[in-house]
């Protein structure tokens, strides 16, 4: 159960129906607060449409919510990931986590990942950084090191609210469950 109502579409100003498209729960929660929503939003999707490749864009989102263990996104990004080129091993090695896993995958979807852990707790190292860019190129590393900050902090916004998983995310709970019990998990759901 979400801490914050969530606000239906016949709740918002005419002008803020922008923001209630596509009847996620994050968004009907943010509608409260209808710019900050807005601009959250757009974040959200801009980060769709960078530089980056959508497989390394995926697999640092899906990084981020198993690091966070923040149910809402962990199984928002799986479902995305799956259909952005991010294969069933590619997130098997997310959930095992070790150097052993993480060596059987691509160079850059292994920098990817390591920067992502570096991420979560800090800034990326500077050797992250110079390998990142010379695999990846300035301009997708820039918008892969805005993604990952966005969605660290995304993950502390979303477990807050404790949002209500919407039904065509459902199908993963089973596929790919989050641990049972971590330190970081975000609700008892």
């Amino acid at each position: 159960m979400a801490r914050i109502a969530y606000l239906e579409p016949d709740q918002v100003k005419p002008e803020d129906q922008d923001i209630m498209a596509g009847n996620y729960s994050a968004f009907k929660a943010m509608a409260h607060s209808p710019a900050t929503c807005r601009q959250f939003r757009a974040m959200v999707y801009h980060l769709k449409t960078t530089a980056l490749d959508p497989r390394l864009r995926e697999l640092a989102l899906i990084q981020v919510g198993w690091l966070s263990q923040c149910r809402y996104e962990w199984f928002h990004h799986v479902k995305t990931g799956l259909e952005s080129g991010v294969s069933e091993q590619d997130i098997r090695i997310i959930i095992d986590g070790s150097p052993q896993a993480y060596a059987r995958l691509d160079e850059p979807a292994r920098l990817v990942l390591e920067a992502t852990c570096q991420m979560y707790i800090g800034p990326a190292s500077a050797q992250i950084v110079t390998a990142l860019e010379r695999v990846l190129g300035a301009q997708a590393l820039v918008d892969l090191i805005v993604a990952m900050g966005f969605y660290v902090g995304g993950v502390r916004i979303l477990g807050s609210f404790d949002l209500d998983l919407e039904p065509q995310y459902e199908p993963y709970t089973k596929r790919f469950p989050l641990r049972a019990n971590g330190l970081a998990k975000e609700s008892a759901q």
